[in-house]
């Protein structure tokens, strides 16, 4: 039995011993429950700091609809989203495919290796990462930011694929003017229907794709300090115990921190920075010693209404 469960059985039998009597038929029993796991469901949690299971449930499985917590704020000017190292990438992708009226893929269907090295040359890591992080390029698999975005450009229906170039959609063509749109299109791909574990080696397959947005709500409460980011992973795993068994580990770590350093990698990391929702700062001698310190950009709250 889960705790949630647990839980509930054990304030249905409180409800009853209040009410000083054993229900008298199934009815009155199913009212009782029903009244109990109403009051449950719309309660604070702790776990969930301070979200209901309700919202939580919204939050997981409705995004962005009207009940959840976590919305895109209103426009607040066609430029604010240039500030995204994605929609930099992505505008770059976009004026190579109208400049050439179809931009030519690889055999293996991957960007040109002409326009990887255009979007390494952004920089984009510069002042985000260990010096060195990524020290040369050959294609878009050895660059997360180039075959994320590329990847985030498909899932959200920008661009499409025909006799092995990429073309833009009627909505890519919008998103190319309207650059919030541009940016809040992928984001809600990343958020809902991206793998975060591509490219990496962590064997979870739900690590990162539960709870995006619940991340977001988190960073929303916190994040204007700066703070280590193993704060946030706690937070997350103490939403979501059950995942930190999900991962494939080695002798010379355990699984919490394994799972942790999976959850940053794939949220922050190759996620939120690439968004340009989050700073960055690492202080260490090299990967293995390093700490990750995270706080919110401008831009974050200039996106979301939470």
């Amino acid at each position: 039995m889960s705790k949630i469960s647990d839980d509930i059985l054990k304030q249905i039998q409180s409800e009853i011993d209040r009410i000083g009597e054993a229900p008298s038929s199934l009815d009155e029993l199913n009212k009782i429950a029903a009244n109990v796991v109403d009051r449950f469901n719309n309660a604070p949690k702790s776990d969930f700091e301070g979200l209901s299971p309700y919202q939580m449930h919204i939050l997981l499985h409705r995004p962005f609809s009207p009940e959840c917590i976590v919305k895109f704020g209103a426009s607040t000017g066609i430029n604010v989203a240039d500030k995204s190292p994605v929609v930099k990438i992505s505008l770059l992708i976009i004026n190579a495919i109208i400049a050439q009226n179809g931009l030519a893929l690889t055999k293996g269907g991957k960007l040109p290796r002409k326009i990887v090295d255009a979007i390494y040359n952004l920089n984009f890591h510069s002042t985000n990462s260990i010096p060195g992080y990524y020290k040369r390029t050959l294609n878009e698999l050895d660059y997360a930011p180039a075959a994320i975005t590329n990847a985030l450009l498909k899932l959200s229906g920008l661009v499409i694929i025909r006799k092995n170039k990429l073309h833009l959609t009627k909505a890519g063509k919008s998103a190319e003017v309207d650059h919030m749109m541009l940016f809040r299109s992928l984001f809600t791909a990343f958020s809902t229907r991206f793998n975060k574990g591509y490219l990496d080696g962590y064997g979870s397959d739900t690590i990162g794709n539960l709870g995006t947005l619940y991340t977001i709500y988190l960073l929303n409460s916190f994040g204007k300090k700066r703070l280590e980011a193993s704060f946030y992973a706690r937070l997350y795993f103490k939403a979501f115990p059950e995942l930190i068994n999900e991962v494939t580990y080695y002798a010379f770590s355990t699984p919490e921190k394994t799972a942790y350093d999976c959850f940053l990698y794939r949220i922050f990391e190759k996620g939120l920075l690439l968004f340009g929702l989050v700073e960055i700062e690492f202080e260490g001698k090299d990967y293995f010693d390093r700490k990750m310190y995270i706080k919110t950009s401008d831009l974050f709250h200039q996106i979301f209404k939470i």
